[in-house]
C-alpha cells in the first residue's frame, strides 16, 4: 500500500513538472527606456487568441492575478501578466546599476509604468494574437494604466477596472473615458472602498445607456483591486465569464 501511494505520489509530481511548463512561462521585455519587466505567459490550451493582458496595483506583483489567471485558461483565455517598473522582478534598467523602487516614485516617473504596457503587447502579439483580441485586466493604479492605455489604442478588444480612480499618483482617466468609445468595459468597486465607489459612479453615470458599458458595485465588502479575487465570493468567474462573452 505504501508503494502504491509513493508511485501515485510519484507520478503526480512527474505530472506536474510536464503540465505547468505548458501553461507559466516566464519572460523578459523591455521598455522604450530600457526598463526590463518580468512577465509570466500563460497559453490556454487549443490556442484561441483570446488574451488577457493583467496589470497589477499600486507596491504588489503579478503574482496577485494567479487565482485570475487560472479562471481565464480554464475557460480558454491566455495570459500576460507583468511586473510595473520598481515593483516585484522589474527593477533594472539597461546601462544602469541602479535598482528602481517605486517607493521612490514620484508624480513625473508614476506615469512611466504606461511604457510597460507596448512591449507587453508586442509580446502577446509575437504569439500570434491580434490586438482586437486582447482585453487588458487592470487593479488600482493597474486599472487606471489599463483604460489609459487602452483608450489610446483603439484596436484593443475590451478593458476591466478593478477599483479604478479617477486620479491615481498623476494618471487621471478622465480624458481616456470621454475617449473610450462604443467598446465593452467592465467595472468593479466595493461600497466600502469609498475612493474607488465615487469613480466607479462617475463611470456609471457617464456612460448611462450604454449597454457595452458594465458597472457592478459589491454591497458590504471592502476589497480594493485584486483584493477582489479573495475577498468577493465569485469575483474571478465573473471576470472571466465578462472576457469571453464580450
Amino acid at each position: 500500500m505504501h508503494r502504491s501511494l509513493k508511485l501515485v505520489t510519484a507520478a503526480a509530481l512527474l505530472l506536474a513538472v510536464l503540465v505547468i511548463p505548458l501553461h507559466a512561462e516566464e519572460i523578459q521585455i523591455r521598455t522604450t527606456d530600457g526598463v526590463l519587466l518580468r512577465g509570466t505567459w500563460r497559453a490556454a490550451e487549443g490556442g484561441g487568441e483570446r488574451t488577457a493582458l493583467l496589470l497589477h496595483m499600486l507596491g504588489r506583483t503579478r503574482a496577485d492575478f494567479e487565482p485570475l489567471a487560472a479562471e481565464l485558461l480554464a475557460q480558454g483565455i491566455s495570459s500576460f501578466a507583468i511586473d510595473f517598473r520598481g515593483h516585484g522582478e522589474s527593477v533594472k534598467q539597461a546601462g544602469s546599476e541602479a535598482v528602481l523602487n517605486y517607493r521612490e516614485f514620484d508624480h513625473l516617473t508614476w506615469p512611466g509604468i504606461l511604457k510597460d504596457v507596448a512591449p507587453a503587447i508586442q509580446f502577446i502579439e509575437s504569439k500570434g494574437v491580434t490586438r482586437s483580441s486582447i482585453t487588458f485586466v487592470g487593479g488600482s493604479i493597474g486599472a487606471n494604466a489599463a483604460v489609459i492605455a487602452a483608450s489610446g489604442d483603439r484596436q484593443v478588444r475590451a478593458a476591466v477596472l478593478l477599483s479604478p480612480g479617477m486620479d491615481y499618483r498623476g494618471l487621471r482617466i478622465g480624458d481616456a473615458l470621454d475617449g473610450w468609445g462604443n467598446r465593452p468595459l467592465l467595472v468593479l468597486a466595493t461600497s466600502g472602498d469609498t475612493y474607488s465607489l465615487s469613480t466607479a459612479q462617475k463611470i456609471r453615470d457617464r456612460f448611462a445607456g450604454q449597454n457595452r458599458v458594465k458597472v457592478e458595485i459589491y454591497p458590504g465588502q471592502t476589497a480594493h483591486g485584486t483584493e477582489l479575487f479573495t475577498g468577493v465570493p465569485g469575483a474571478t468567474k465573473k471576470i472571466a465569464d465578462w472576457i469571453v462573452a464580450n
